[in-house]
């Protein structure tokens, strides 16, 4: 793997992957609702701005071109990433790189594409409606007052107030030579990559001008705990989640993918024993975490009918208590494996080692490598200490989204209060 900063400020990493039969290229730009977009939605819209109309070529023009490789450019936004990907044979990189390189120099639209776009983005958005997820009320649980409460497509209104010239200033503020970072992974060759810079250098990006701040949420930590209860009258199972806030003060980044690992994240984690197999409370019980560069949030999820509601949050709360002391030598011995000697299955996989690679340098400025806990005593005494520190009543929040009539809010934080 080597990084190579061109003439023009942009970093391109490589990874050779000769075992493999395909190369994936990926553009990733730091930007979103994390990073505070200028307008709420307007990041979601440029993603799909780029489909519309991509430099001279019109939709069809770059349609035809992508399949005509036997690809397609996919892309994402996310709340701190803006990511576009293809994944292509070897033998058509250099069409690849033209279209990518075609993406980092268009800034500029058409009234008519970026009416379509809007347009597009508008009836994505009235398509949702009046449905009230459980992801949108965790989200304005955890986030309250917060732009990260925001959906990523924005409102009707926010989008409906971004123009073509707020999409242009935005595009050329962030496409810069610190926030953009392109990764290319696969089946290359030394002349492969020269010829690549070679394209990219040509590229015009701006310096890096912005000077964001990163605000934590105003209650992060502070929580006491925060209960929230959107009631729907149906007979459908209530979903639940509780979210606890974590600062990277004292806990690494792998710690916490290995302690979320062993909570709730396989099939046989504690949660998913108790649960799930012992109790039979719930078949559809996890964990995750969503990660950010300065802070995560680990989220307990599961669905349960109301009449085992009390039964069944008491048993989750039971396991998260235990286990701030219980963590054992058996619990790392089926979790490690995954995030150890498993991360060799991505040198297979020129897409997934994409993201990984990217990811991890451009939000954490660090390589993408196997977690680096070991299993031992300290690891053990480390993971007990930092459950201890995370699962207590101000980290948390509670959201549950079903019929919740009669379930009153003391009994739910009387509950939760075991915790504390």
């Amino acid at each position: 793997m080597r990084t190579v900063v061109l003439s023009n400020g942009m970093n391109v990493l490589f990874h050779p992957m000769p075992n493999t039969h395909s190369v994936t290229v990926g553009l990733y730009i730091k930007c979103g609702q994390y990073h505070g977009e200028s307008k709420i939605g307007i990041t979601h819209l440029l993603e799909h701005l780029h489909f519309r109309q991509l430099g001279n070529m019109t939709q069809n023009e770059l349609y035809y071109k992508m399949e005509s490789i036997g690809s397609t450019l996919r892309a994402v936004t996310y709340k701190d990433l803006l990511k576009f990907s293809m994944k292509t044979a070897p033998c058509y990189i250099e069409d690849c790189i033209d279209i990518f390189c075609s993406i980092i120099d268009a800034n500029e639209w058409s009234e008519s594409s970026f009416l379509k776009e809007k347009s597009v983005v508008l009836n994505q958005i009235a398509e949702k409606g009046d449905y009230v997820s459980i992801d949108q009320r965790v989200r304005e649980s955890v986030f309250f007052n917060h732009f990260m409460a925001s959906e990523i497509m924005g409102t009707a209104e926010q989008v409906e107030s971004i123009t073509i010239e707020d999409v242009v200033e935005y595009k050329n503020q962030i496409f810069n030579s610190s926030d953009l970072l392109v990764c290319v992974t696969g089946n290359i060759t030394e002349t492969d990559m020269q010829r690549i810079e070679n394209d990219f250098k040509k590229c015009r990006v701006s310096e890096n001008t912005n000077d964001r701040k990163i605000l934590l949420p105003k209650e992060f930590g502070r929580r006491k705990p925060k209960i929230d209860f959107a009631v729907i009258n149906d007979s459908s199972p209530i979903e639940v989640n509780l979210s606890f806030d974590i600062s990277y003060e004292n806990v690494s980044i792998d710690e916490l993918i290995l302690l979320n690992c062993i909570l709730g994240e396989g099939v046989g984690s504690k949660l998913q024993r108790r649960i799930r197999e012992e109790k039979c409370f719930s078949s559809d019980i996890c964990s995750y975490v969503e990660q950010y560069c300065d802070y995560a949030i680990l989220h307990i999820l599961f669905s349960v009918g109301k009449c085992h509601f009390i039964e069944c949050l008491n048993e989750v709360v039971d396991v998260i208590s235990d286990t701030k002391f219980s963590i054992t030598k058996e619990d790392l011995d089926v979790s490690l494996p995954f995030y150890t000697v498993n991360q060799m299955f991505n040198e297979d996989d020129t897409e997934e080692m994409n993201y990984q690679l990217a990811y991890n340098k451009l939000i954490f400025d660090k390589p993408y490598k196997p977690i680096g806990c070991s299993n031992n005593k300290s690891t053990i005494k480390k993971l007990n200490t930092i459950a201890k520190e995370i699962f207590v009543c101000n980290n948390l929040c509670f959201v549950a989204v079903g019929n919740t009539s009669g379930i009153t809010k003391k009994s739910v934080k009387n509950i939760l209060k075991k915790l504390c």
